[in-house]
């Protein structure tokens, strides 16, 4: 990604605090995409949230086919003041931004670059573990990790997630130096030119 440009894109302007813990999911609702179990996992991790920390939602971003039983399934948890469908938007990264923390519970998953987006403006990242997402780490942890398909496992890394504000503060900064050095499109730009020129 252009991390420069990211970066630059977001509206700070219209930045507000917020009087809940804000995690945002961005994705096509397929099942593929893990919110069945994000939506379950959210009443675990609700039930046993830490009171040291604002009240919990979760803002999807998004639509498709299942949107209609997404809806009907946090009715039925009782989740209706604390899942939030916003609907598709042109370009996510202001919510990205704007999020307590990022959370992907895809089952399936190429490279994601909603978690590009979210390591390159310093939003947290909880995720599960399907394909290409854990690419995402190497020498040092970048973000809160969950098993793909299992609701138990993506509460406990929300729970994570809250219970430990200085981990995630340095996972953002792993992140953030992550991004830069291996997918960052000038970074990788100048490394070819390297390899084509070396002098």
């Amino acid at each position: 990604i252009d991390t420069a440009s990211v970066v630059a894109s977001v509206d700070r302007a219209n930045e507000a605090s917020s009087s809940t813990t804000r995690l945002v999911c961005v994705g096509r609702m397929t099942e593929e995409k893990g919110h069945r179990d994000l939506i379950q996992a959210m009443r675990r991790a609700r039930d046993r949230w830490p009171e040291s920390r604002q009240p919990l939602s979760l803002r999807l971003v998004g639509d498709g086919p299942l949107r209609g039983a997404l809806e009907e399934q946090a009715r039925s948890l009782r989740l209706d003041s604390v899942v939030e469908f916003a609907g598709a938007r042109e370009s996510a990264i202001d919510e990205i931004a704007r999020a307590d923390a990022l959370v992907l519970p895809s089952r399936f998953e190429g490279m994601p670059n909603v978690v590009l987006e979210a390591m390159a403006v310093g939003t947290p990242v909880i995720a599960t573990r399907a394909g290409g997402t854990i690419e995402l780490e190497r020498d040092e942890p970048t973000a809160f990790w969950a098993n793909p398909g299992d609701s138990e496992s993506i509460a406990e890394a929300i729970l994570a997630f809250a219970d430990s504000p200085d981990q995630a503060a340095e996972q953002t900064s792993a992140a953030l130096r992550l991004v830069r050095a291996r997918h960052d499109v000038q970074t990788v730009v100048g490394q070819i030119e390297n390899i084509l020129d070396p002098e």
